[in-house]
C-alpha cells in the first residue's frame, strides 16, 4: 500500500525541520528564487501585454481625435465652397462675386490660423481669379486636381496629391478642389483651395503624449500628406517619413485598427470616405523601457526576497516555540475582534433602522401639519385664529428642528454627510439667513444686524446649504440666550494669500458663558448648566453640529465669552471664487414660470394629498391622485402624464415596485419623469429610489422651492396638434445623455449669418429630414449592433454640424455602445423622443427665421 500525499508531505517537513539552520536557510533561499522566477515570468509578460494594450488604446484615441479634426475641417470647407458653387449654378452670383465670398468666408473660418488663397480657373484650366498668381494666362490644365473634374471623376470635393506650388514662395501644398458647372452641367471652371496642413500639424502635435509618438496623414497609396508639427516644423517642405508609417505599409495591413508590429505599435483611423488615413505610431522600445526596468527590479527583488527568506528560516528554527505561543494568542485576539465587529455592525444596523423609522413616522405626519398650517395661514383669519396657527407653526418647526438636529448629528457621526462643491452667491445666502432669522429677532424684541464685507465676490464655491445651517444655528443660539440688545453678524474676506478664506463672526449681548465651560459646549448634548436647559430648552446639539459641519468643510470654529458680557462665536471657511452663470442657474424658479403640467400623485395619506392639491393647483397644474402603487401603475399605463410624484411607503404596492413596473411600460408611458416623496432622509433610501428608476428624490417635509425647481426641469410646451398633450421628454438623472439643450444656437446663428435666413432654414429642414430617416434606420437595425453603428455614426457626424446638438450626442452614444456590444434599446427610445422634441422646437423658431 503506497503512502498518501499527506503523509509524504509530513515526512518531508519533519526532515526539513531536522536540518541545521544554515542548510535550511540555503534550501529555502534556492526554493524561493525558483518560485519567484516561476511566478514573475507570467506576471511580467502580462504586464508587458498590458503596457502594449494601453499604448494601443492611447494611440487609438489619438488617431480617432486626429481623424475627426481633419474630417471636421474638410467638411466645413466643403460646406463653405458648396454653398457658393450651388449659388453660381443657380445664377444667383457671378464668378467674381463667388470668388469674393469664398475668399472672405475662408479668411473668417481660418481666424488667422492660416493664409489660404482661392484660385478659380476657367473650363480650359487657365487661372481666372486669384490673389497669388499674376496674369490670367497661367495654365493649370495639367494639374491632377483640374483633370479630375474635367474628366468628371469627382462630382464634388476632391483632395489631390501633395505638390509644389508654381507661384512664389513655391511651397508644398495639398490642393482641395470643386467643379464649377453651369445649369446644363457643363464644366465652366474649377475652385481650388489648399488644405490647411499647417493646422493639422499643430493639432496633431497637441495630441502627442511624448516626443516618441508620431501622427501622420496619408492616402491609400501611402503618400504622406501631413505630419505632427513636433516632427515637421517646416510645413512648406515635404515632411520626413516616420519609421512607424513605413513599417505599417510594409506589413500590408491597409485597414483601420490598431496593431503591434515588430518595432512599433500603430493605430490607423480612416478619415471618412476620403481615402485618407491617420496613422499614429510609437516605437515599441520606448514603450517597453519601463517594463525592462521592472524586469531588473523583479530580479533584484527576487534575490533580496530569497536572502531574506533564508535568513528568516534560519531564525525560525530557534524561535519556533515562541511563534506557536504567539499564534495561539493571535487566534484568540482575532476571535474577540470578530465578535466585537459583529456586535458593532449589529448596533449600526439597529441605529440605522431606528433613524429610518423615526424619520418616516414623525416627519410624514409633520409634513401634513406644517403644510396645512401654511395653507391655513394664507386664508382670511381673525386675530385669535392667526395666533393659533402661529403657535402650530412655531411648535411644529421647533419639533422639526429637534428631529433634524438628531438626524444630522447621527449622520455626521456615521460619516453619512458629504459637503457639496457648487457655485453659489454668498450674498444670497446672507439675505436668506437674514430673512429666516429676522422674524425670530423681532418676535423677541431684539436687533439682528448683518455687516458683510463690501468686497465679497459675486459667486463662491462651496456648500450653501451647510453654510446656511451653520449661520442659522449660531444666530439662533445668540437670539435664544439674549434678552436685551441683539446679535450682529460680520463677514470678512481674509487678505493676502488667504483671500479664498472668509471669517464669519456672530456676536450677541446675551448672558455669556464661563470661559472654562466654553470648549465643552462643542460636545454633543452639552449646555452650560442644567438651569439653562430648563429655561431655554434645546438638545445641546447645535454647536456640536456646527463644529462637525465646519470641520467637514475644511474650516475652523471657536468662541469667546464672559458671563454677563455676551458671546462671540466665529468660524472660517475656504470658499474659492466660482462661475456667476452656474450660480444663476441654481436660483429657485418662479412657481408661475412653468406651464401647466399633468401631474400624477401617488400618496396614501389624505392630509398630504390635500396639501399637494392646494399647493400645485395654484400653479395651474392638473392633478390626478392615487392611493397606492398599484393604482399609480394603472393610471400611468392608461394616461400620459408629464411627471409622477411617488410616495415610497404605500399599501398594496410601494413606490419602488410601482416605479419599476412603470419603467417597463412602452414609451411615452414608461419614460415619464418620476420623483420620489419620502420621509426617510437616509442616503441608503435615496440610492434605493434612484436605482429603481426614479429621476430625483424629495424629502418630507417638502421644500417647495425644490419641488418648483423639479417641475421647471421638465416643463415643455404642449404638442402643436391634437387634443391630448404630447409626452414629456423625461427628466433624466445628472449623467443622462438626454439632458441638456436640444439645439446649438451659436452654430445655427453662424449658419444663418453665412447662408442667409432662407437658406439656413432650408439647411435645417433638410438636416432634420435626414436625421429622421437615420433615426428610422437606427430603429430598424437596433438588434444588429454592427450595422446600427453605421447610421448612428453618420447621424453623429452630420447633426451637430447643423446645430442639432442633442441628437448628435445620443447618436454618438448609440454608436459607442453598439460597437462595445452593449444594449442600446433605451438610447434608441430617447433618440426618437429627442428627435420629435427638436422638430417641435425648430417649428417654433421657423417664424422668427422668416422675419429675420
Amino acid at each position: 500500500m503506497s503512502p498518501s500525499p499527506g503523509s509524504v508531505f509530513t515526512s518531508l517537513w519533519q526532515r526539513f525541520n531536522s536540518l541545521s539552520p544554515w542548510r535550511a536557510g540555503l534550501l529555502t533561499a534556492l526554493g524561493c528564487l525558483a518560485c519567484c522566477a516561476l511566478l514573475a515570468s507570467p506576471l511580467l509578460e502580462t504586464y508587458r501585454q498590458r503596457v502594449l494594450a494601453t499604448a494601443e488604446a492611447r494611440l487609438t484615441a489619438t488617431s480617432l481625435a486626429a481623424a475627426s479634426s481633419v474630417r471636421r475641417d474638410l467638411d466645413a470647407l466643403d460646406l463653405l465652397v458648396s454653398i457658393a458653387v450651388q449659388e453660381l449654378a443657380q445664377g444667383q452670383f457671378s464668378i467674381a462675386r463667388v470668388y469674393q465670398r469664398l475668399s472672405s468666408s475662408i479668411i473668417a473660418y481660418d481666424k488667422g490660423t492660416s493664409s489660404r488663397n482661392v484660385i478659380i480657373t476657367n473650363g480650359e484650366g487657365r487661372v481666372r481669379l486669384t490673389s497669388v498668381i499674376t496674369g490670367s494666362s497661367f495654365d493649370l490644365s495639367d494639374r491632377e486636381y483640374f483633370r479630375v473634374h474635367l474628366e468628371n471623376r469627382a462630382s464634388g470635393m476632391a483632395i489631390g496629391h501633395p505638390l509644389t506650388a508654381r507661384a512664389w514662395p513655391y511651397s508644398r501644398i495639398v490642393p482641395v478642389s470643386w467643379p464649377l458647372r453651369s445649369a446644363t452641367g457643363q464644366l465652366v471652371g474649377v475652385v481650388m483651395v489648399r488644405a490647411n496642413v499647417d493646422l493639422y500639424a499643430r493639432m496633431f502635435a497637441d495630441l502627442l503624449a511624448d516626443s516618441e509618438e508620431t501622427i501622420a496623414l496619408v492616402d491609400g497609396s501611402g503618400e504622406l500628406y501631413a505630419l505632427d508639427a513636433r516632427h515637421w516644423p517646416r510645413v512648406d517642405v515635404a515632411p520626413p517619413r516616420p519609421p512607424g508609417l513605413d513599417e505599417w505599409l510594409r506589413s500590408g495591413t491597409a485597414a483601420a485598427g490598431d496593431m503591434k508590429l515588430a518595432e512599433h505599435v500603430v493605430s490607423v483611423t480612416e478619415v471618412g470616405e476620403l481615402d485618407l488615413w491617420v496613422v499614429a505610431a510609437k516605437p515599441a522600445a520606448a514603450l517597453l523601457a519601463e517594463w525592462r526596468m521592472q524586469v531588473a527590479i523583479a530580479i533584484a527583488a527576487s534575490f533580496a526576497f530569497s536572502l531574506i527568506a533564508g535568513w528568516i528560516t534560519f531564525v525560525r528554527q530557534q524561535n519556533i516555540a515562541l511563534l506557536r505561543t504567539t499564534l495561539g494568542q493571535a487566534e484568540a485576539a482575532a476571535t474577540q475582534a470578530r465578535l466585537a465587529q459583529a456586535k458593532a455592525e449589529e448596533s449600526e444596523r439597529a441605529k440605522a433602522q431606528f433613524l429610518a423609522a423615526m424619520s418616516h413616522e414623525i416627519r410624514t405626519p409633520l409634513t401634513g401639519v406644517l403644510g396645512m398650517a401654511d395653507v391655513l395661514a394664507s386664508e382670511p383669519l381673525g386675530p385669535r385664529q392667526q395666533n393659533y396657527v402661529r403657535s402650530i407653526r412655531v411648535s411644529g418647526q421647533h419639533l422639526l428642528g429637534v428631529i433634524n438636529d438628531i438626524l444630522d448629528f447621527s449622520r455626521l457621526e456615521a460619516g453619512g454627510l458629504h459637503p457639496d462643491e457648487v457655485d453659489f452667491s454668498l450674498t444670497t445666502v446672507i439675505v436668506q439667513v437674514q430673512s429666516i432669522m429676522t422674524p425670530q429677532a423681532v418676535e423677541h424684541g431684539l436687533t439682528l444686524d448683518f455687516d458683510p464685507d463690501p468686497q465679497l465676490p459675486p459667486v463662491v464655491q462651496g456648500d450653501p446649504a451647510r453654510l446656511r445651517q451653520i449661520l442659522v444655528n449660531l444666530i439662533g443660539n445668540g437670539l435664544k440666550f439674549t434678552s436685551q440688545g441683539g446679535v450682529r453678524v460680520t463677514i470678512r474676506r481674509c487678505d493676502g494669500a488667504a483671500r479664498d478664506w472668509f471669517r464669519f463672526e456672530i456676536r450677541d449681548t446675551g448672558i455669556g458663558i464661563d470661559p472654562e465651560r466654553l470648549k465643552g459646549l462643542f460636545h454633543a448634548f452639552t449646555q452650560a448648566d442644567r438651569s439653562i436647559a430648563r429655561r431655554y430648552g434645546g438638545t445641546g446639539l447645535g454647536l456640536a453640529i456646527c463644529q462637525h459641519l465646519v470641520q467637514l468643510m475644511g474650516g475652523r470654529i471657536g468662541g469667546e465669552s464672559r458671563p454677563g458680557q455676551g458671546s462671540l462665536f466665529w468660524f472660517e471657511l475656504r470658499l474659492p471664487e466660482g462661475d456667476r452663470s452656474l450660480a444663476e442657474q441654481q436660483a429657485d424658479p418662479d412657481p408661475t414660470s412653468c406651464p401647466p403640467l399633468r401631474i400624477l400623485v401617488a400618496e396614501d395619506v389624505e392630509l398630504n394629498r390635500d396639501l399637494l392639491l392646494a399647493i400645485l393647483t395654484k400653479g395651474g397644474h392638473s392633478i390626478t391622485f392615487t392611493q397606492n402603487g398599484r393604482e399609480a401603475v394603472e393610471k400611468a399605463a392608461a394616461e400620459v402624464f408629464d411627471i409622477v410624484l411617488m410616495d415610497v411607503q404605500m399599501p398594496e404596492m410601494d413606490g419602488i415596485e410601482a416605479t419599476q413596473r412603470i419603467r417597463r411600460l412602452p414609451a411615452p408611458h414608461g419614460s415619464v419623469a418620476i420623483v420620489a416623496l419620502t420621509a426617510n432622509v437616509m442616503d441608503t433610501e435615496r440610492r434605493r429610489c434612484l436605482n429603481a428608476g426614479m429621476n430625483d428624490v424629495l424629502t418630507k417635509p417638502i421644500a417647495w422651492g425644490e419641488l418648483y425647481r423639479t417641475l421647471a426641469g421638465i416643463c415643455r410646451p404642449a404638442a402643436p396638434t391634437g387634443d391630448a398633450p404630447a409626452p414629456a421628454v423625461p427628466a433624466a438623472p445628472d449623467d443622462s445623455l438626454a439632458a441638456g439643450p436640444l439645439l446649438d444656437h451659436t452654430r445655427i446663428a453662424a449658419l444663418t449669418k453665412m447662408a442667409g435666413p432662407v437658406r439656413a432654414a432650408k439647411f435645417l429642414h433638410d438636416a432634420l429630414v435626414s436625421a429622421r430617416e437615420l433615426v428610422a434606420e437606427i430603429q430598424r437595425l437596433k438588434d444588429d449592433p454592427a450595422e446600427v453603428a453605421k447610421p448612428a455614426h453618420r447621424l453623429a457626424g452630420t447633426a451637430p454640424s447643423f446645430g442639432l446638438l442633442r441628437i448628435g450626442i445620443l447618436a454618438r452614444a448609440i454608436e459607442q455602445e453598439a460597437l462595445a456590444g452593449r444594449q442600446i434599446e433605451h438610447l434608441v427610445g430617447e433618440l426618437q423622443i429627442v428627435c420629435e422634441a427638436t422638430a417641435q422646437k425648430l417649428a417654433r423658431h421657423a417664424p422668427e427665421a422668416e422675419k429675420a
